[in-house]
């Protein structure tokens, strides 16, 4: 195996045993059930340094589900709509939600 791979093996374990249950859908397309990691009230910063506020961010195992914007996740009963993709390491990408 190479550093690559065991990154991404190592993520996925990670993502398995502290991710959450949610299932993801594009377009209207049927549901796909995902383990995602949820970060609540992650502050975002201004042009100067400030708390210019805080969004709700989920971070997906690329190999499992390549998140895009308008994307519909549901975790615990609460749907979700991906803003923006806020990182993607060909391992894990980080999508901030709204809703």
């Amino acid at each position: 195996m190479g550093f690559d791979t065991d990154i991404a093996t190592a993520m996925g374990i990670v993502s398995d045993a502290l991710g959450s249950d949610a299932t993801v859908s594009r377009s209207g397309a049927a549901a796909v059930s995902v383990k995602v990691r949820m970060d609540y009230n992650v502050e975002t910063m201004g042009d100067f340094g400030q708390v210019a506020g805080t969004v709700t961010m989920a971070t997906f195992v690329k190999a499992d589900w390549a998140p895009a914007k308008g994307d519909q996740i549901t975790i615990g009963g609460r749907s979700l709509i991906v803003e923006r993709i806020a990182s993607d390491d060909g391992v894990e990408v980080k999508a901030v939600l709204n809703g």
